[in-house]
């Protein structure tokens, strides 16, 4: 309890880049967004995906959560341009769930991290073992599974290799700016943001890496393409009558 009592500041100086999190958290709803927008538009895809991919992305949105607080609440109490005083048990709590992982980049170097980067690595060969397995499966026939719900296995574990490459490239940048290397300002910028960008990225990889979705949402998009031209050519067809009846009219 010590430990977590101890003094910890949010500081003044970091109220640029909390608003910049705020922003890259902001973009990286987007596909989540439009996720959103197909299954509201198509009630199919409601039913199909909502316990694969919609439930991933809706789990990953709970879990950014907190980090978009974080972000937030940082960037409005150092506005006056003053440090917030705290302890570390508050600076923990707001930095929970994928904050950790965001905040982790920051500070990967150190000894506070290094269990979370141990866990955050065996990530990849843990999906990569996952996705021979499921390879072996499709060569196999199995009347338990059809090829679809493996691809959708396949991208969704796929996504689990965001997370792991983000905390990768942090810890060997990190690591080259302790041996006292150089990067350009876009390339510290870019290192410092991935973290924040898990969310969009993950989502995304859903809509490039699985085929089954990915043939779904073209034909999802030519059908909303059909009725809305079909409703635009019924405007314009009412437009003219009711033009052709003033004409009439006078």
């Amino acid at each position: 309890m010590t430990h977590w009592n101890e003094p910890a500041v949010f500081f003044a100086s970091w109220n640029a880049f909390a608003l910049k999190n705020a922003a890259l958290l902001t973009v990286s709803h987007i596909p989540v967004l439009f996720l959103a927008y197909c299954a509201l538009a198509h009630p199919a895809t409601w039913q199909k995906y909502k316990k694969n991919i919609i439930f991933a992305a809706a789990v990953q949105c709970i879990g950014v959560l907190p980090t978009y607080v974080y972000v937030i609440f940082h960037f409005f109490i150092t506005q006056n341009g003053f440090d917030f005083a705290t302890n570390h048990f508050w600076c923990t709590m707001s930095r929970s769930i994928f904050g950790t992982i965001a905040y982790a980049s920051f500070q990967a170097p150190t000894a506070y991290h290094c269990s979370l980067i141990a866990f955050s690595l065996t990530s990849l060969p843990l999906n990569l073992l996952l996705i021979r397995r499921i390879q072996k499966t499709l060569r196999v026939w199995s009347t338990a599974r059809s090829v679809d719900e493996l691809s959708l296995t396949y991208g969704l574990l796929v996504q689990g290799c965001v997370p792991c490459l983000i905390i990768s490239l942090s810890v060997a940048y990190n690591a080259l700016l302790l041996q006292g290397a150089q990067f350009s300002l876009a390339v510290r910028a870019l290192m410092d943001s991935t973290g924040y960008l898990v969310l969009g990225v993950n989502t995304f990889f859903s809509f490039v890496f699985i085929r089954a979705f990915r043939n779904h949402l073209f034909a999802l998009f030519g059908e909303l393409l059909q009725n809305n031209t079909v409703v635009f050519a019924a405007v314009v067809d009412l437009y003219w009558k009711l033009h052709s009846f003033g004409d009439e009219r006078i």
